[in-house]
């Protein structure tokens, strides 16, 4: 009798839990998911699923928010960026001076922003600047002068692009060339294209947004343009002329995009984007995918699709199919 009583209880205890305890443990489970989607990933809708430059700008504007944010908070968001700008050697974070540098979320000012910068600029016209300013690795004396004075150096303003309502034209070229001038320094110019469809066997992304960025002419450009000095301008600029690889350099952003059954999420997080810069680099090292923890070289991939790309002249752009006929 007593053996029965102890296996009815347990047969109660277990009714009770499939049919109350269970059901209130998925439900949670199920709103703490969709929770942890909304905190890290932004969902935004296509109109037309095929459409690869209604993708990229509708995921390259939420990219650059998410960045601009990092650095442009409210003060109520000081806790959440505490570990961001935590300094070992100083056993303390610097946010409170981050927040006052970049004079917290308010739009319109002129700390830590976007600025636009001249379509002539490239590394060609920096290249030759250094033949005029620069002497084994240092300045000229009126070096300073001819940046302050460079018309196309000098062509910059503030720039939001959050508000654009296009970043890229029909055919995935910038329409205004900006760069980011703060912790998060880069530029954005040139050509944005998505890669080819991965396989999700090694990798939780359907597709990344990339854009070719030459790292000569970014490390030249902020010297040259963004901070405006002379020496770290010439320093970078022997190393090019003395180094026995090829002027161009090219790493590549990369947006991550998971398709939904409406729309798309760009799944970078605040800690990618600080901590990773989301970039495929030619280190000739594997690199691993922030969000799978799955290993998989990915920049010798996108360095082919890009070639590819440039041999034709960028007349055929890389679609959702990965099939590399979407039209122009």
């Amino acid at each position: 009798m007593k053996k029965k009583v102890i296996k009815y209880f347990f047969i109660c205890i277990g009714i009770v839990i499939i049919i109350f305890i269970l059901p209130i443990m998925i439900f949670f489970e199920k709103h703490y998911n969709k929770w942890q989607i909304q905190q890290n990933f932004v969902e935004f809708k296509i109109e037309n699923p095929n459409d690869e430059i209604e993708i990229i700008n509708k995921a390259l504007k939420i990219y650059l928010d998410k960045m601009h944010s990092i650095e442009n908070f409210n003060i109520y968001d000081s806790k959440k960026r505490y570990d961001f700008f935590y300094y070992e050697d100083i056993h303390d974070s610097l946010v409170d001076m981050v927040y006052r540098n970049c004079n917290g979320d308010n739009k319109y000012d002129d700390k830590c922003e976007f600025k636009t910068f001249d379509k002539r600029l490239d590394l060609e016209y920096l290249m030759k600047l250094g033949e005029k300013i620069c002497i084994n690795g240092e300045p000229t004396e009126n070096a300073k002068e001819i940046l302050k004075n460079d018309e196309i150096l000098q062509n910059k303003k503030l720039f939001y692009p959050q508000d654009e309502k296009a970043l890229v034209d029909e055919n995935g070229n910038f329409i205004t060339n900006f760069y980011y001038q703060s912790e998060m320094y880069n530029l954005f110019y040139g050509k944005a294209f998505l890669s080819e469809k991965y396989d999700n066997a090694h990798t939780n992304k359907d597709f990344d947004i990339i854009i070719p960025i030459d790292e000569n002419f970014r490390i030249l450009f902020l010297d040259s343009v963004a901070l405006e000095y002379p020496l770290g301008f010439c320093q970078e600029y022997n190393k090019i002329i003395t180094s026995k690889e090829s002027n161009e350099k090219l790493n590549f952003i990369f947006i991550p995009i998971k398709l939904t059954k409406n729309g798309a999420y760009d799944i970078l997080t605040l800690e990618d984007i600080f901590y990773y810069r989301n970039i495929y680099k030619d280190t000739n090292k594997i690199m691993q995918y922030l969000q799978s923890g799955n290993i998989y070289n990915e920049y010798n991939n996108i360095f082919n699709q890009y070639q590819t790309l440039k041999n034709n002249n960028f007349n055929k752009n890389l679609n959702l199919k990965g099939d590399g006929n979407a039209k122009n």
